[in-house]
């Protein structure tokens, strides 16, 4: 090993992520004057799902609808989750979700506005209009003047470097050992406080709208530390990812001004699972419904029709431009071309277990934004993502430079870091090509562990991923942008692993967690939540809580 390839770096708050959680968490920690520092495994601003989200945030400022408030965005959320939600951080974030919005405009972004109100329009599952938008619907509307704001405050930036592994005493965190993708160097972090904003793991599964770096590290990383997860079961998949005639999101907006899934009979098919609501049902049921039919031999090339024939230009337009702009371009007639949807992973509702102060089960460790879990329970609504990346990166940020300020920087483990720097360095050398065993494993994952499960399926997909992990000494990295593949790949496999355990232990029906073999829900058995830990011989170890409950009203 030799020690030019090695580099210290010492401060009081380190920010792994660098999307808008990870932002909003650095420009707090900064207002309580500690020294912040984002390490992020692309570009700032510009790395993860931010580059190709939507923009909608949702908080019940009542300017399209006097009559909405906090508590009925609670009860929203909860009913959505299917009463599995972490109850506390709901409050939380239907509380605070105003104010953070409010936030936002501060710091230069620019949302649709009249008459000084916001222009709230309504998605799926909420009771009243209340998602804000801004005018061209991009997640770097967003993330991009907030990383301005996190560099004018001081803010010091890592760009380009993986972090790999969580270095702590069995109490408290020490800092963290990161893998710069470019030049090779390993990076030793010393800090007092530690604050994960990773983002996602779409990248597990072979079909999914995430950005190719979104490889659950985050979840990867903490259950290596021996923190709590909690509800890894629960993995939501967009209902309708345009695959033909060419590919995009679309919108959920849509479907309140006339959109409809038909299957191939021509027949509205989501009557049968959700007459109440028909396809303005929740992500969890259009997603099952979808893949249902398809599975019964009522799909079209794979997937579902999508009908806009009753949706007026203008709204189409306004509502979902990444749709628009590609029809116009093509010189299509929305009106009678045939558009094919289907689900893709899209979002993981479960992930690093966190009270209201965003603290987890080990010292001095925080997480925020969709590596954290509980917030949304079996199923997010619509536009939720970014009110809580919002919302709880600004409590990260607060209560890790609060805890930063009583801590102060202890020595590492030597012979801990060592073998870290040994794991890095050996990664990588053997002599198969890493995209075939990657195509396995997604592919199973998909197959087994995706919008339809069963017992059969996750034992299986359990097995191919004990074969992929035995490969893992064959694989070869030529260059050390490889190397980071190879360590990607190692917290996918850790994150599908995680993923099934849950899976086939929760044996019913709840959100977006659908087993053939248990189709129904079971409140009496199941309304509870599947923390998972590390045993000693490095295994997922599960256990249930009930869920967290308020008494008191908001």
């Amino acid at each position: 090993m030799v020690n030019e390839d090695i580099k210290i770096v010492e401060t009081d708050v380190l920010v792994v992520g660098g999307g808008p959680a990870a932002l909003r968490a650095a420009i707090e920690a900064r207002k309580e004057d500690v020294g912040v520092t984002v390490v992020v495994k692309r570009k700032l601003g510009k790395s993860g799902n931010a580059v190709v989200s939507h923009t909608g945030h949702n908080a019940p400022f009542g300017h399209a609808d006097p009559r909405d408030n906090p508590k009925v965005y609670f009860h929203n959320t909860i009913v959505a989750g299917k009463l599995v939600n972490n109850q506390k951080l709901v409050r939380v974030m239907a509380v605070e979700a105003c104010q953070r919005i409010l936030e936002l405009e501060s710091f230069g972004v620019k949302f649709e506005k009249q008459n000084d109100k916001f222009l709230q329009r309504h998605a799926p599952g909420h009771t009243y209009p209340r998602s804000c938008y801004t005018p061209r619907r991009r997640g770097i509307d967003v993330t991009l003047p907030m990383a301005k704001v996190a560099k004018e405050v001081g803010v010091r930036v890592l760009e380009e470097t993986m972090l790999v592994e969580i270095l702590h005493d069995g109490l408290r965190v020490l800092g963290a050992v990161g893998f710069n993708r470019l030049t090779g160097k390993i990076i030793v972090f010393k800090c007092r406080a530690l604050i994960l904003a990773t983002g996602g793991a779409g990248q597990i599964f072979s079909a999914t709208n995430n950005t190719a770096d979104t490889t659950g590290d985050g979840y990867s990383i903490a259950f290596n530390a021996e923190v709590e997860l909690v509800d890894m079961e629960f993995f939501q998949f967009y209902p309708h990812m345009l695959t033909y005639p060419f590919k995009t999101l679309v919108s959920p907006i849509l479907f309140k001004h006339g959109a409809k899934l038909l299957n191939s009979e021509g027949e509205r098919f989501m009557k049968r699972y959700d007459p109440a609501n028909v396809d303005l049902a929740t992500r969890d049921i259009k997603a099952r419904a979808m893949a249902l039919e398809v599975m019964h031999g009522r799909g079209i090339k794979g997937g579902i029709r999508l009908d806009l024939s009753e949706i007026e230009e203008e709204k189409l337009k306004v509502s979902n431009p990444h749709l628009y702009e590609p029809i116009k371009k093509k010189g299509l007639d929305y009106r009678k071309a045939e558009f094919i949807v289907y689900p893709a992973a899209h979002f993981y509702m479960g992930g690093i277990r966190i009270n209201e102060r965003c603290e987890t089960s080990l010292k001095g460790l925080y997480a925020c934004g969709e590596v954290a879990g509980g917030v949304h329970g079996a199923n997010r609504l619509a536009n939720n993502a970014h009110t809580e990346t919002v919302v709880f990166g600004a409590r990260a940020g607060k209560f890790a430079a609060r805890w930063a300020k009583e801590s102060k920087i202890e020595e590492i483990d030597q012979k801990k870091l060592y073998s870290i720097k040994e794991y890095i360095y050996r990664i990588g050398n053997g002599r198969e090509d890493l995209e075939k065993h990657r195509r396995r494993f997604r592919e199973s994952m998909w197959r087994n562990a995706g919008l339809l499960r069963n017992e059969k399926g996750l034992k299986e997909n359990l097995e191919i991923i004990n074969e992929c992990y035995s490969q893992i000494e064959s694989i070869r990295a030529e260059n050390s942008v490889k190397k980071v593949e190879v360590l990607e790949f190692v917290n996918m496999l850790n994150v599908g692993k995680l993923l099934t355990v849950a899976a086939l232990a929760r044996t019913e029906s709840r959100g977006a967690h659908y087993r053939l073999d248990y189709p129904e829900i079971d409140n009496k058995n199941w309304l509870k939540n599947i923390i998972i830990t590390k045993d000693k011989r490095g295994e997922p170890k599960i256990r249930l809580t009930e869920v967290t409950k308020i008494e008191e009203s908001l």
